[in-house]
């Protein structure tokens, strides 16, 4: 290889150091950028999450490990209906109820001619 073409080939990778050098130079600025946004987020993300640690623990007061009543409760709990026993409704087949009639229980008759003797 002659003088030439060393010259030209330390020119042209001082040229490649140059760029190589401003492509770093920017990589680390953006890199810096990054490193702040990410601490910026960590910091969020822990108010978040003692925000989230208030608000699980709010929910998991109510009206039956509290004094709250029960029309402060923010979540209610859903009651399931029982499944069907596949029995008809109502009582005895044949049954027929006579209703009531006083003096059938002999308490509160004894009870009621005590106190009509007395008025």
């Amino acid at each position: 290889m002659n003088s030439k073409s060393l010259e030209a080939e330390l020119l042209a990778l001082k040229h490649e150091l140059h760029q190589l050098r401003g492509v770093n130079h920017e990589q680390g600025l953006k890199i810096a950028e990054l490193l702040q946004e990410n601490n910026k987020l960590a910091r969020e993300n822990k108010n978040l999450q003692k925000q989230l640690i208030k608000l699980q623990d709010k929910l998991n007061i109510n009206s039956t490990n509290s004094g709250l009543p029960t029309s402060k409760d923010v979540y209610r709990i859903e009651r399931r209906s029982k499944p069907s026993s596949g029995r008809s409704p109502g009582g005895q087949p044949d049954y027929k109820y006579k209703g009531y009639e006083p003096g059938q229980n002999s308490k509160c008759s004894a009870r009621r001619n005590v106190l009509l003797m007395w008025n």
